[in-house]
């Protein structure tokens, strides 16, 4: 009986000693446990927020490089018209090559340049080119647009005088109204026949179908 008392004290001073120790290491994993789930939750957040950061350079990325190539294309176009070059402006209407991506733009044709206000409409009448126009008209240009000090491409078909007469006449042809056409005003109060009647050369023929079309 003895001994069994001693075996039974021996057992209860074990547990006791090794209830701490437990509750400890239990603590200890719970502590450890609660410490991965706040990386996991830290490192879910940092990666959303680099995977995000990730999207916006990306789509900032794309859309620089399709403004540089908006640019480019408006450059090249409206040189072509300046020239009267008929087969680089055929060309560069079917967005060739890198070009390619500017097809997300409805209206490419009618893009106002961002310092002037103009569009290939007013650097095909200074070209003077009539196939020119028909290529633009066939891609859904718009005459009636007015650049940055007010004129339209009437403006400045008519300021080249008679030069320009198959032009000019084009486009009285294809306005949407050729009398309110040549009633529209710049800023400096002038009208398409003003700068007409402006014109270095002879401008009688000119004339002549514009006043037709005026009554």
């Amino acid at each position: 009986q003895a001994e069994d008392g001693i075996r039974d004290t021996s057992v209860t001073g074990v547990q006791t000693c090794a209830l701490p120790i437990l509750r400890y290491l239990k603590k200890r994993r719970l502590i450890i446990f609660v410490q991965r789930q706040f990386r996991m939750i830290v490192f879910r957040k940092w990666f959303r927020m680099a995977k995000t950061a990730a999207r916006k350079l990306q789509f900032f990325w794309r859309y620089r490089n399709l403004m540089r190539r908006k640019s480019m294309w408006l450059s090249e176009m409206e040189r072509a018209c300046r020239e009267g070059d008929v087969k680089t402006v055929k060309k560069l209407s079917f967005l060739p090559g890198s070009y390619h991506v500017l097809k997300v733009f409805p209206n490419l044709v009618n893009i106002r340049d961002p310092i002037y206000g103009s569009t290939l409409a007013h650097a095909a009448a200074k070209g003077g080119n009539v196939e020119i126009l028909r290529v633009l008209l066939s891609q859904g240009i718009d005459l009636g647009v007015t650049d940055g000090i007010g004129q339209t491409a009437l403006h400045y078909s008519c300021a080249a005088g008679d030069e320009n007469f198959e032009f000019t006449q084009c486009l009285l042809t294809h306005v949407t109204d050729p009398s309110e056409s040549l009633r529209v005003m710049n800023r400096y109060d002038e009208t398409p026949l003003d700068k007409l009647r402006e014109a270095n050369g002879p401008y009688g023929l000119t004339e002549k179908i514009m006043m037709r079309y005026r009554s």
